[in-house]
Order: structure tokens, then sequence, then C-alpha cells
């Protein structure tokens, strides 16, 4: 499915649900390396 542009959408008008992977701990660790915030009050799960 084509992903519609914010300004071909008008008021009202329904856009498709976003579907995303779950988060894991893999999924944090990655993002822990990448931005280098490895502070367990925001990976803590």
């Amino acid at each position: 499915m084509k992903k519609p542009s914010f300004d071909s959408l008008k008021v009202g008008e329904e856009i498709p649900a976003l579907i995303t992977p779950p988060v894991t701990r893999h999924t944090l660790a990655l993002y822990c390396g990448a931005s280098g915030d490895h502070n367990p009050i925001h990976v803590d799960i």
C-alpha cells in the first residue's frame, strides 16, 4: 500500500493503522548503542 502524503490528506479522512514490531530487549539494546543512552530508567523492561 502506498503511503499517503500529508498534503494529500483531507480532514476526517481515515488513514491506515501504523503497525510496528514489538519492542524487545534486542531492539532496546540496538537503540542504546546507537544513542549512547544506557540509563536504566529509560530501558528497564
